[in-house]
């Protein structure tokens, strides 16, 4: 059975602005332009009504496909399932369902954890947190280390995130 994040995993991140990768069109920005840019040279500058012969050829560059980074914007119940929209304000947002995925959330590995990142947590949720064990962490550290970015739910180790970069 392929594994997949779950809700419950998800909503601990709510608020934290975590970052997640999926893939989209990286030249969106230059694909509005020339579609902008065609429309001032064409529609807009020709005496209505006109021909079609008046009009310059639409050759909108190709659109490029590869990896983008956004962020969670809205977890909603869609169709049969759960839903995530993710992107930019620029962008627009991208609809992934939590069983189909589609996209990585970026997160800390625990062994990463630096001494900044252990205040307001006590020792056994510290050895508990570097030892993997996170379930036996307490909620208040469960969110201090969702607030910072670390994979709690080990999805590095489950294939379902990508490590975050220093």
């Amino acid at each position: 059975m392929k594994d997949y994040i779950k809700v419950e995993e998800l909503k601990m991140y709510l608020g934290t602005n975590l970052q997640v990768q999926y893939k989209g069109i990286i030249n969106g920005i230059e694909l509005s332009k020339y579609r902008e840019e065609y429309n001032k040279r064409n529609l807009y500058s020709c005496d209505f009504p006109f021909s079609t012969e008046e009009l310059e050829p639409f050759n909108s560059p190709k659109e490029i496909i590869g990896n983008r980074v956004g962020y969670i914007k809205i977890i909603e119940d869609w169709k049969n399932g759960t839903s995530v929209r993710v992107g930019t304000m620029k962008a627009g947002l991208k609809r992934f369902t939590l069983f189909g995925g589609g996209f990585k959330p970026i997160v800390k590995p625990l062994s990463k954890l630096t001494e900044e990142d252990k205040k307001g947590m006590t020792k056994d949720d510290i050895i508990a947190a570097k030892l993997g064990f996170t379930s036996n962490i307490s909620l208040s550290a469960a969110m201090i280390l969702a607030s910072k970015h670390y994979d709690i739910f080990n999805w590095l180790g489950r294939g379902l995130a990508i490590e975050k970069e220093d």
